[in-house]
């Protein structure tokens, strides 16, 4: 079995603007629907993607954005 010397997690998400109900102002909130795996032992860099949920959203618009694991500003699509 292969030793992970380091490994790093990201979301994978899509931005979808919304109307803000306070100051009706545009926002964005930050749907994750993959996440991103950085490993690296001895053997070199291995980096996976697993897919969690396919975007059918109209707002979707094909561009994903990779945000570190830590960030709280997402609402997972897992399905």
């Amino acid at each position: 079995m292969e030793h992970v010397l380091d490994k790093r997690v990201f979301n994978i998400a899509y931005g979808k603007k919304y109307l803000s109900s306070s100051d009706h102002s545009d926002k964005k909130v930050w749907i994750a629907v993959e996440r991103l795996t950085i490993e690296e032992s001895k053997y070199g860099e291995r980096i996976s993607i697993r897919l969690d949920a396919i975007p059918t959203d109209p707002a979707f618009t094909g561009l994903l954005s990779v945000f570190p694991m830590n960030l709280a500003c997402f609402i997972p699509q897992y399905h």
